[in-house]
């Protein structure tokens, strides 16, 4: 009998010495949950990331736009002051 309460003290040692190295090495390591969370929030900031570059996206392809038609009506106006320089050139040459 007094050997069987040694066994089971051992027992009972060699099962705390176990569960210690599960928790030491399981220790600062995240669960399954926090590494599906974790995945959620970067899903979801990729969908936002991706929304904010569509949305620059468009932005860029409007003041592409606007920087054409603002170049179009600057050689426009160039070339009318151009005229009007080279009409006011000949009157006073005249």
């Amino acid at each position: 009998m007094a050997d069987d309460g040694g066994r089971l003290e051992t027992a009972l040692r060699r099962l705390e010495g176990v569960v210690g190295r599960v928790a030491e090495n399981t220790l600062g390591e995240p669960t399954r949950r926090q590494l599906q969370e974790a995945r959620a929030e970067a899903e979801r900031e990729l969908a936002a990331l991706k929304a904010e570059r569509e949305r620059l996206a468009a932005e860029l392809d409007g003041l592409k736009a606007e920087n054409a038609e603002l170049k179009r009506l600057t050689e426009l106006v160039t070339s009318r002051l151009d005229q009007a320089i080279a009409e006011l050139n000949q009157l006073v040459d005249s």
